[in-house]
């Protein structure tokens, strides 16, 4: 996901922008600057649970956004294995999910609500 550096917190949070909303998140990578744009993955790093973090969105639209202390991000759910991993779509981004208890095979919005999101930088 290519992201705009809004503001640097410390050495291992940023304040960011792109196509989709922004948020504070956990910065991995070299020393972020204001103003720049870089190409980043992002990982969810926590085990989410279906109807408490994780539960289907009726909004159909990839979205990041702060809400009080929780980071929303709805994006689509592209398939989801045995061992509870999911692969999650943010636009041209994927990522691994694990989630407890999923009720859908795939090709579904889902909303998650989390406390931490990461960025590692890449490139392209």
């Amino acid at each position: 996901m290519r992201i705009v550096v809004e503001k640097v917190e410390d050495a291992h949070h940023v304040k960011f922008s792109s196509l989709y909303g922004g948020c504070l998140a956990q910065w991995e990578g070299s020393s972020p600057l204001i103003g720049n744009a870089y190409d980043v993955e992002i990982d969810i790093p926590c085990v989410l649970t279906w109807g408490l973090e994780a539960t289907y969105s009726e909004e159909e639209q990839y979205q990041i956004k702060e809400i009080g202390r929780k980071i929303l991000v709805i994006g689509k759910l592209e398939s989801i294995h045995d061992d509870g991993y999911a692969v999650f779509r943010m636009g041209e981004s994927v990522t691994l999910l694990e989630i407890r208890g999923i009720q859908f095979s795939k090709m579904v919005f889902l909303k998650l609500e989390i406390n931490n999101l990461i960025l590692h930088e890449i490139s392209l």
